[in-house]
């Protein structure tokens, strides 16, 4: 496990405790709700079920099998015998010679079956390749036309996307490669290979300016590593991707889903995450100077030491974020959502956190917060409470009365109105 793994549970064990001192007991209250609501009571009463069922089962069958073990016809259990006793053929004895044929069959019909799986394999890795080198002579043809009507993009765009419907992480990787290499999916980029599934792939330390893979599926991707600048992520999946030490400055990640992502120490100066779904994503020691942030959901991740100078956090959600450390100089966190965050040792100096949701008591364990805007902040820290029964009745009491003491107003004023257009009687 490498070691800011390890610093992410000890930071995650140390936003528990920070919860607990706010919320106190409620904080197991809370915590257990959600999890009743995450448990699917479904299927863990037919496992149950079926734990019940097995024993019930077993305390069935044990005493009939004791029951046979003693029976002297079935052979299970040995006595002594006078010499020249020939003894009849028990029922473990006609199991001692059907053992051997049955384990035969079953081993023959279990490599049979191997060798059939192995030779589908085989034949359809051979279809694979014969398709990926066909792929690569039609993209050659393509190329060398002089003229790249609609038409041949369009046919381009089909066959790309057909074929990595078909082919495994490797392959991808590999056309992927190819057709970056060519300038076919960088900017400006002729060919569209939207919605295309290249979950897994392997692209670590690869060289991929200006690449455009923007609403494709890249989940547990591997880019490690890897130059990424100018990239077009926009849209994608990238969930547990993983983009530790990479270049993506100046990427544009938006409306992206980076849940559980690792991008540590990664370079994202000047990239646009607007919009971008980061929850429990690891952006510890990433370098996010200038970063467009606007709207971010990075709920629970880690930004651990992570550089943020400059950066525009506007409406940002960085509920029970890990901020330590962190460098937010400059940056703007107007309206952000630092509710539970951890900032200790963080610095905020000349940041805009007007109307951000954060306290007076978070920010003194800060490294700094001098000229910070702190105009119109909300501390929400306080201990929420569910309201009783008894409480949402009186509540509920309330409001009654307020309405009933207006409808009784208007009636007043009506009756009002009625004495003043009564004509007056003549004397």
């Amino acid at each position: 496990m490498k070691f800011h793994r390890i610093r992410d549970v000890v930071d995650r064990i140390m936003l528990i405790r920070v919860r607990f001192s706010y919320l106190g007991f409620d904080y197991f209250d809370i915590y257990l709700r959600l999890i009743k609501r995450s448990i699917d009571f479904k299927k863990l009463a037919i496992t149950l079920a079926c734990i019940f069922l097995a024993i019930a089962m077993a305390r069935f069958f044990v005493p009939i099998f004791h029951y046979l073990y003693g029976l002297s016809w079935t052979g299970f259990e040995s006595y002594g015998e006078e010499p020249n006793f020939v003894r009849e053929k028990t029922l473990w004895d006609w199991l001692d010679l059907l053992i051997i044929p049955f384990a035969l069959g079953l081993t023959a019909y279990l490599f049979r079956k191997s060798e059939t799986k192995l030779q589908r394999e085989q034949a359809l890795d051979d279809e694979n390749e014969t398709a990926l080198l066909n792929y690569f002579d039609y993209i050659e043809e393509l190329l060398s036309l002089e003229n790249i009507d609609a038409l041949d993009i369009i046919i381009a765009n089909a066959r790309s996307q057909t074929l990595l419907r078909r082919l495994e992480p490797e392959r991808k990787s590999i056309v992927i490669k190819f057709l970056h290499a060519v300038g076919l999916i960088s900017y400006p980029n002729p060919l569209q290979i939207q919605l295309s599934d290249l979950s897994r792939i392997d692209l670590s330390r690869s060289f991929l300016p200006d690449i455009s893979l923007r609403t494709t599926r890249l989940d547990y991707a591997n880019f490690e590593e890897s130059h990424l600048n100018n990239a077009l992520l926009s849209g994608c999946s990238l969930r547990n991707a993983r983009f530790e030490r990479s270049n993506l400055n100046d990427a544009n990640l938006e409306y992206a889903i980076l849940n559980n992502s690792d991008f540590h120490s990664a370079r994202l100066s000047g990239a646009s995450l607007i919009n971008a779904i980061a929850i429990k994503a690891d952006l510890s020691r990433a370098d996010l100077d200038k970063a467009v942030l606007r709207d971010i959901d990075l709920k629970q991740a880690n930004l651990r030491k992570a550089t943020l100078t400059n950066a525009y956090l506007f409406g940002a959600q960085l509920k029970g974020a890990n901020l330590k450390g962190a460098n937010l100089t400059r940056a703007n966190l107007t309206e952000a959502n630092l509710m539970y965050a951890n900032l200790k040792g963080a610095d905020f100096t000349n940041a805009n956190l007007t109307n951000a949701i954060v306290s007076m008591e978070q920010l003194e364990g800060t490294k700094s917060y001098k000229d910070a805007n702190l105009k119109g902040i909300k501390d929400r820290l306080a201990s929420p409470r569910i309201p009783t029964r008894m409480e949402i009745r009186a509540e509920a009491a309330k409001i009654d009365s307020l309405l009933q003491r207006r409808v009784e107003e208007v009636e007043e004023e009506k009756r009002g109105k009625r004495r003043k257009k009564k004509p007056k009687k003549k004397g």
